[in-house]
Protein backbone atom coordinates (compact mmCIF):
# COMPACT_ATOMS: atom_id res chain seq x y z
CA UNK A 1 0.00 0.00 0.00
CA UNK A 2 1.47 3.42 -0.59
CA UNK A 3 1.36 6.36 0.81
CA UNK A 4 -0.44 9.91 -0.34
CA UNK A 5 3.18 11.84 0.06
CA UNK A 6 3.65 14.26 -2.05
CA UNK A 7 6.40 16.39 -3.26
CA UNK A 8 5.01 19.55 -5.21
CA UNK A 9 7.00 21.29 -8.15
CA UNK A 10 6.74 25.03 -8.83
CA UNK A 11 4.68 24.77 -11.96
CA UNK A 12 1.34 23.58 -13.19
CA UNK A 13 2.85 21.49 -15.72
CA UNK A 14 4.89 18.87 -13.37
CA UNK A 15 2.70 19.06 -11.18
CA UNK A 16 -0.01 17.46 -13.74
CA UNK A 17 2.61 14.81 -14.93
CA UNK A 18 2.92 13.66 -11.62
CA UNK A 19 -0.59 13.46 -10.61
CA UNK A 20 -1.41 11.88 -13.87
CA UNK A 21 1.79 9.52 -12.75
CA UNK A 22 -0.05 9.25 -9.41
CA UNK A 23 -3.44 8.04 -11.39
CA UNK A 24 -1.97 5.54 -13.66
CA UNK A 25 -0.51 3.93 -10.67
CA UNK A 26 -4.12 4.02 -8.92
CA UNK A 27 -2.83 6.33 -6.02
CA UNK A 28 -5.93 8.37 -6.04
CA UNK A 29 -5.43 10.35 -3.01
CA UNK A 30 -2.14 11.80 -4.22
CA UNK A 31 -3.43 12.13 -7.46
CA UNK A 32 -5.82 14.38 -6.16
CA UNK A 33 -3.76 16.66 -4.31
CA UNK A 34 -1.79 17.29 -7.60
CA UNK A 35 -4.62 18.16 -8.75
CA UNK A 36 -6.44 20.06 -6.43
CA UNK A 37 -2.75 21.66 -5.63
CA UNK A 38 -2.73 23.20 -9.36
CA UNK A 39 -6.53 24.35 -9.58
CA UNK A 40 -5.42 26.39 -6.19
CA UNK A 41 -2.13 27.37 -6.69
CA UNK A 42 -2.13 28.06 -10.93
CA UNK A 43 -6.04 28.87 -11.65
CA UNK A 44 -5.80 30.39 -14.56
CA UNK A 45 -3.35 27.73 -16.06
CA UNK A 46 -4.44 25.15 -18.80
CA UNK A 47 -3.56 22.71 -16.92
CA UNK A 48 -6.08 23.80 -13.89
CA UNK A 49 -8.97 23.06 -16.99
CA UNK A 50 -7.78 19.55 -16.85
CA UNK A 51 -6.85 18.62 -13.45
Amino acid sequence: MSTSHVTYSVNAQDNYTKGVAELEQTNWAAAAKYFSFIRSRFPYSTFAVLA
